[in-house]
């Protein structure tokens, strides 16, 4: 997915203040995560890239309850970006466990996101495996551990965005903190890396 060469800001899902969001607002362009929290939201809000982590279990969620293709900041979504490659979803993430899939639990919601896509007419594309491999090593994942951490969809998007366009990209919203599975703090370090050497 080749970006244009203007400005984009990367949008985490930790607070953002009210002067941040009309700084956002001036961006050529705007990529978002998942669920933003409700302090996100507002009536203009406006999401180029949409990033759907589409093996996590709260975005499992949301889709059994239906509701989520109709919240604004899928709505306002230009295109989806699904984070984790089909091949990478076999080969690293843990099955459900028997009582969890029999709920409806799966690891891989690729083409349930593909179909929800192509109903709402917005452009999906997923990451490449090789850069999952790629975020791996920099972060110092070993193979022996590769079934247990696992690299963050901003991590990830972030490395991607960097390397395919010569856009002028600033982050907000992440503080490097949540799900017990990243590695956050390394995170933080190869993220800053990645910006900070940024042409």
């Amino acid at each position: 997915m080749a970006l244009p060469s203007h400005s984009i800001a990367i949008v985490g899902n930790a607070p953002i203040t009210r002067e941040m969001q009309n700084l956002i607002a001036g961006y050529d362009k705007i990529v978002r995560f998942n669920r933003p929290p409700e302090s996100h939201y507002h009536h203009d809000m406006r999401t180029d890239v949409l990033v759907i982590a589409n093996t996590a279990k709260n975005m499992a969620t949301a889709l059994r309850k239906d509701n989520y293709q109709n919240s604004i900041v899928f709505q306002s979504a230009e295109r989806i970006l699904l984070s984790y490659h089909p091949e990478v979803i076999r080969k690293y993430m843990p099955r459900p466990n028997p009582l969890s899939w029999l709920k409806g639990r799966r690891r891989d919601y690729t083409p349930r996101w593909l179909k929800i896509s192509e109903e709402h007419s917005k452009p999906v594309s997923i990451l490449p495996a090789d850069l999952y491999e790629h975020a791996c090593q920099k972060l110092e994942i070993q193979n022996s551990e590769k079934k247990r951490l696992v690299p963050s969809s901003g991590v990830l998007t972030i490395m991607h965005m960097v390397e395919a366009s010569k856009a002028k990209i600033d982050l907000f919203g992440f503080d490097f903190a949540g799900w017990k599975n990243h590695k956050w703090d390394a995170e933080k370090r190869l993220i800053e890396q990645e910006i900070n050497q940024k042409p």
